[in-house]
């Protein structure tokens, strides 16, 4: 290992003194640890029930959010279980077409993708009434936003798998999506067909 570490390219042996430098000074400064941040990030985004956070505060906690819950299998069970998905679907519900909203809505989503992508917690992000439905509404809303558009159909699909694979499982109701959404999902599907024709 050591004759491997000597013998690396120059731009490697800079990376990892990049990389030993930016640990030292996580563990010289806790409050940068990325639990550390998780929390309070977390703390900012429950604040905003209150009505307390700004939008830049918001964003900044999102950001924060959603690296964490790319880089770490801890923080995503921690955003789940400290209630953060019902406030990610209201913040994703108050969204509009504007510049800062859609960077808004895109580490929004990506944090539920990364943690719908969890299978033991999949089910947090499906148990909100309203999962489904805001999801729907984003496609419909954003359909000519390619990555929106492809983030929501990310989570829509992760959650639709569960709660078929659940309802299928524990209701004699095979079917289990309300047929507004479905004829909603059919017309959308249709007009991106008709656009892809073209």
């Amino acid at each position: 290992a050591a004759v491997v570490r000597r013998l690396a390219p120059p731009a490697v042996r800079r990376a990892r003194a990049r990389l030993a430098a930016a640990a030292a000074t996580a563990l010289a400064h806790p409050e940068m640890t990325l639990g550390r941040r998780t929390s309070v990030a977390l703390q900012e985004l429950l604040g905003r029930m209150s009505g307390s956070s700004s939008l830049a505060a918001v964003m900044r906690a999102c950001q924060t959010l959603e690296v964490a819950t790319r880089l770490s299998v801890v923080c995503c069970a921690e955003l789940a279980k400290q209630g953060a998905v019902p406030i990610l679907y209201s913040l994703i519900r108050s969204c509009n077409r504007s510049g800062p909203h859609l960077l808004l809505l895109r580490h929004a989503l990506a944090t539920l993708r990364h943690v719908s992508r969890q299978p033991a917690l999949v089910v947090y992000v499906a148990a909100p009434a309203e999962a489904v439905e805001v999801l729907v509404d984003l496609l419909q809303m954003f359909r000519d936003k390619e990555r929106t558009f492809m983030l929501a159909v990310g989570v829509l699909s992760l959650v639709c798998k569960y709660k078929a694979k659940t309802m299928g499982a524990n209701s004699t109701k095979e079917y289990w999506m309300p047929v507004e959404l479905e004829k909603r999902l059919r017309s959308i599907a249709k007009l991106l067909s008709r656009k892809h024709q073209v």
